[in-house]
């Protein structure tokens, strides 16, 4: 992964009085010159502050933070979604067409190109950035400009070479493999477009006729990254389908695991995925064809169901939780489709439902609702947190240094939790939002809380209700659409691009499948 580089030495920054010292204190005022702005000790001694002053170590961190989460916004919109396809399809004709691997080569290097432009920032800008409350600006629209006339440029090349050889038997699906990273970038475009105003209308829940059905119980669905391909399972089995614009069409079941399986999670970056199941298990399985995946062999670290996982967002490294009270920590190698356990983290007192990672992938949340009902029940308003801190469903926190706003369904509330400076969990009671009573019920752990960014979305199911939530401007929640289905055995989620919500209903014995719609 790239790291971001500051534009100026940091050792030839001056402070106010050019005392050719060290710098100590910054001051955040926006009504001074930038060269005003920066104190070392002798200014201190001799300036007298009047407004907020800062250590200049702390600003300089945050900064650095706010940096390399933009580089990874970058990096992930280029790298992840973009250049995965693209090496997919160079593996497919290097052997055979070496001017045609040249071209694509070509296309790859400009993109890295476009990537490392952004590593540099400067300190003076981003510190005027900072004083102002800009937070990080990022021009996404140019930089899909750009990427859009890479696309153009190269497409037209390497479809050429193509054309040349029709009797190439691969070149149908070369062709495919660039019709979809085409289509990728369309709909990047369009979720930029959708997002530069964020909506808050109501979204209407339109179903389409295009219902499966399967007698076998599912318990998890997930999608690729460019929502062209479905995983769900059926008690033991795990069906593939093929998923166009809201309609399903099965490819291939897959048999291996001897128990139910209970978790499924898509690689972002290489067509794989990867289940656990009642067994004890894990396997790895990996695209080869059109409609051929292979199986890695099985990974048992566990001694009881393993009932969830979750990969980090580099996907080099896998967790998974389990019955057994314990959650592992694996080692995933993508490319030769294996798995390797590093360790084991085993003092919970009861099983493990539910993970997740915070945005950096470098702090795990471990979901257990027995220890939360505990917590919560003895009215404990902060928590703190340390390596056994217990929240259900946590997600993706706000791009916010001392204030990562979190978001978790618990026991008929949408609960807002802030992370405050030191570590501290404090639930923040004026956005919390009151859900359906149901004392009937038990609530499942299956259904995955989703939050897309782009189209300003929640989704959650909490016992017999789906619901949809959007966050206002002023920080608050709004429940702009709600699905009762009378059951809550309901397991589904929602597309990467956050147009269709698929879930498996349990009364009816099938795939549902909603169009979420602006109103």
């Amino acid at each position: 992964m790239l790291k971001s580089k500051m534009i100026e030495n940091e050792i030839q920054l001056q402070c106010a009085l050019k005392h050719n010292q060290k710098i100590v204190q910054v001051l955040l005022n926006p009504q001074l010159q930038r060269d005003q702005r920066l104190l070392c000790g002798q200014c201190l001694q001799t300036i007298n502050i009047n407004g907020k002053a800062i250590v200049y170590k702390d600003i300089l961190e945050i900064i650095q933070e706010q940096q390399q989460i933009k580089l990874e916004q970058v990096y992930n919109l280029i790298k992840s979604q973009i250049l995965t396809q693209l090496n997919l399809l160079k593996s497919n004709v290097i052997q055979q067409f070496e001017f045609i691997q040249c071209a694509v080569q070509d296309w790859i290097n400009n993109l890295q190109l476009l990537c490392q432009q952004y590593q540099q920032y400067s300190f003076h800008d981003e510190l005027e950035n900072f004083i102002n409350n800009k937070g990080i600006y990022f021009d996404q629209n140019e930089l899909l400009q750009r990427i859009s006339k890479e696309q153009n440029i190269w497409y037209s090349k390497v479809t050429s070479k193509l054309d040349l050889f029709n009797q190439f038997q691969e070149q149908e699906k070369c062709k495919e493999m660039l019709e979809n990273n085409k289509l990728m970038i369309q709909k990047l475009n369009v979720n930029f477009n959708q997002q530069i105003e964020i909506s808050e209308d109501d979204i209407k829940l339109k179903q389409t006729e295009l219902s499966v059905k399967q007698q076998g119980s599912c318990l998890s669905i997930a999608f690729n990254s460019s929502d062209s391909i479905m995983v769900s399972t059926n008690k033991s089995l795990i069906n593939v389908w093929n998923f166009n614009n809201g309609k399903l069409e099965l490819s291939q079941q897959l048999k291996y695991h001897e128990g139910w399986i209970n978790s499924l999670v898509f690689s972002k970056r290489q067509n794989l995925f990867l289940s656990c199941s009642s067994d004890q298990t894990i396997r790895v399985w990996k695209s080869y064809g059109q409609n051929e995946w292979i199986s890695s062999i099985p990974y048992q670290q566990h001694t009881d169901k393993v009932l969830c996982m979750i990969l980090n967002q580099n996907e080099d490294e896998l967790f998974s939780g389990s019955l057994d009270y314990r959650i592992n920590s694996w080692k995933l190698d993508l490319d030769k489709n294996e798995l390797q356990y590093q360790y084991s983290l085993d003092k919970h007192n009861n099983g493990v439902y539910s993970l997740s990672l915070n945005q950096k992938s470098n702090i795990q949340h471990h979901a257990l609702q027995a220890r939360i009902k505990q917590l919560f029940g003895k009215e404990d308003k902060i928590i703190k947190w340390n390596s056994n801190t217990l929240l259900n469903n946590l997600f993706k926190a706000l791009d916010q240094r001392f204030c990562l706003s979190k978001r978790i369904s618990l026991f008929g509330y949408l609960i807002v939790i802030k992370l405050m400076k030191y570590g501290v969990f404090q639930e923040n009671t004026e956005k919390k939002l009151k859900l359906n009573s149901d004392n009937v019920n038990m609530e499942m752990f299956q259904f995955p809380l989703v939050y897309n960014k782009n189209r300003n979305l929640m989704v959650l199911r909490h016992k017999i209700f789906i619901y949809i939530i959007r966050e206002l401007k002023n920080g608050n929640f709004k429940i702009v659409e709600q699905l009762n289905r009378q059951t809550n055995k309901i397991f589904g989620t929602v597309t990467n691009d956050g147009n269709h919500l698929v879930f498996w209903d349990e009364i009816k014995k099938e795939y549902q499948i909603f169009q979420l719609q602006e109103q």
